[in-house]
């Protein structure tokens, strides 16, 4: 790799329970060559404080406040036109990172120069970090573009971009909440960009009680379907069986791991 660099940003709301874990799975990276700028919006646990501490401690840290509570996709654009490097990555705060998460993506988007987006598969765990299932995501660019007429098919915290692509479509649409990565992921589509999943499990994506899918999810379900009428589904849906599938087992998946969730609450 011709020494690429990564700006990975983590927007912070009350995770205090999951934060260190989540920024030492950032700072454990075998790639190690990026800015990671964490943003606390307001949080009113110790998310603060566990930030600060670590922030002595290592000076590829960039500590930033919000003044206000201000929701997560207008946290995320308002410090994304601050990020230096050619690549962008977005961590949730109570996500954990296999330790060749970047080294992974960047090696593949260095080795892929059309390739704009590219995520991977991931583990699901539980609030004690354990492994309680497995999704595989869609790999082509085909299959993925299709998917996004029946689920998304990316996980926010596996992804890394290419920062021009912010740069030409602009960043996270701050008026569609819940579903503010699946909007951004049609306009990334719609602008002919080729997308990637690599079919490594990269993330160990955490599930609790007060995960977004769970808490907002007539949100999410709401959001989504106006994200949908607004794309056109009926016009543009294909019946691609590979994205047909990918729907039926991230279903029957993401129901399996809030039941059991919700069978612990």
């Amino acid at each position: 790799m011709n020494n690429p660099k990564v700006s990975v940003i983590m927007a912070v709301y009350n995770t205090e329970k999951y934060l260190k874990e989540s920024i030492e799975s950032i700072l454990n990276q075998s790639f190690s060559d990026f800015e990671f700028i964490i943003i606390n919006d307001w949080s009113t646990d110790t998310s603060a404080d566990i930030i600060e501490s670590y922030s002595r401690l290592d000076s590829r840290i960039i500590f930033l406040q919000n003044e206000v509570n201000s929701w997560i996709s207008k946290t995320r654009n308002k410090w994304l036109k601050s990020a230096k490097w050619e690549y962008i990555a977005n961590f949730d705060s109570d996500d954990l990172a296999e330790t060749n998460w970047l080294e992974t993506q960047i090696s593949f988007l260095e080795n892929n120069k059309e390739i704009s987006v590219c995520g991977s598969n991931i583990n699901f765990i539980n609030k004690e970090s354990k492994l309680v299932q497995k999704l595989k995501y869609p790999e082509t660019d085909k299959d993925i573009k299709d998917s996004l007429y029946y689920v998304n098919p990316f996980v926010h915290s596996t992804v890394v971009i290419r920062k021009l692509c912010f740069d030409e479509v602009w960043f996270y649409n701050e008026i569609i909440k819940n579903a503010e990565d699946l909007d951004l992921w049609f306009r990334f589509s719609n602008k002919w960009y080729i997308l990637h999943n690599t079919q490594k499990y990269l993330v160990n994506y955490r599930i609790h009680w007060a995960n977004t899918i769970i808490v907002k999810r007539k949100g999410m379900i709401k959001s989504t379907l106006l994200l949908l009428k607004s794309n056109n589904i009926f016009s543009k849906i294909k019946l691609n069986p590979n994205a047909l599938k990918f729907f039926i087992v991230s279903f029957i998946k993401y129901s399996y791991v809030i039941f059991l969730i919700n069978l612990k609450k």
